[in-house]
């Protein structure tokens, strides 16, 4: 995708697939399968794939530039589902 979210990060031309290339994608398809939109940190380390963390939300959603605008169109939020904020929630029971 032609998206960039940080305009001073540079993007190579250069990419060598490793071996476990195909093994990374499967991961990545099987972690992914529940969520609309998720990024998937993988390391290979002495050819075996280890996940490093899956974000929602890179840089908490405060990347600069309109990457994150261009990604949001192929995002559709059910929001019927939306629930409360569990923190809003617990301040409020508080404050009764």
């Amino acid at each position: 995708m032609d998206i960039h979210f940080d305009t001073a990060m540079e993007h190579k031309t250069q990419f060598r697939m490793p071996n476990s290339w195909l093994e990374m994608i499967s991961v990545c398809e099987l972690l992914s399968a529940e969520f609309k939109y998720v990024r998937i940190d993988l390391y290979l380390i002495k050819e075996r794939v280890v996940v490093g963390e899956l974000t929602f939300f890179p840089l908490a959603g405060l990347y600069p530039g309109d990457g994150q605008r261009k990604l949001s169109q192929y995002l559709d939020f059910d929001r019927k589902s939306i629930r409360p904020c569990y923190l809003t929630k617990r301040v409020n029971e508080h404050s009764e």
